[in-house]
């Protein structure tokens, strides 16, 4: 329970749930920020479609990306996301079965689609405030933009993380 928020199970079916009836509440040229900070799984047969640990199951950038198409097209997505192999979610920004990006979504990343985060190495368990997503909320409250933010991190964090962003991936 938390005092004025609806809280959700972090589950695939309640996310396609919110998503469903969030097509009638966002409009076009409203921004959805997704902030991720779970754990996640390296795609077992495909490094671009990795996965995100939810409870008790997980949700692949395949289903990431059905619950974007979910979205009216004209609604911008951002993704912050500093999950192991976080980067295999930059592939949401090809619509199902597209090779070119709609431009509707984008994202900053803690590493690529093959590499775990920081957050998971020995050397930082145990230790509060650590990791690409405090580095770039930091970066955030100094700079006050995701560009300026990732650039932050991108420069003054020194753990094993390789951010990046989806613009990145595509050129």
């Amino acid at each position: 329970e938390w005092d004025g928020v609806d809280l959700r199970p972090a589950t695939y079916d309640a996310l396609r749930r919110w998503f469903r009836a969030q097509r009638k509440v966002l409009k076009a040229g409203d921004t959805l920020l997704i902030f991720v900070t779970d754990h996640g799984t390296r795609g077992k047969d495909d490094l671009d479609n990795g996965n995100i640990v939810l409870w008790g199951e997980q949700m692949s950038v395949v289903d990431f990306r059905a619950l974007l198409d979910s979205l009216a097209p004209e609604v911008r997505v951002v993704s912050v996301m500093s999950q192991c192999f976080s980067g295999t979610f930059a592939n949401a920004i090809y619509p199902l079965g597209e090779s070119v990006p709609q431009g509707n979504a984008c994202g900053f990343f803690a590493t690529r689609n093959d590499r775990y985060a920081y957050g998971c190495y020995p050397e930082g368990r145990g230790k509060d405030q650590i990791g690409h997503a405090f580095q770039f909320i930091d970066g955030l409250r100094r700079r006050g933009s995701l560009l300026d933010a990732h650039d932050q991190v991108s420069i003054t964090d020194d753990a094993p993380d390789v951010p990046l962003r989806t613009s990145d991936l595509f050129l």
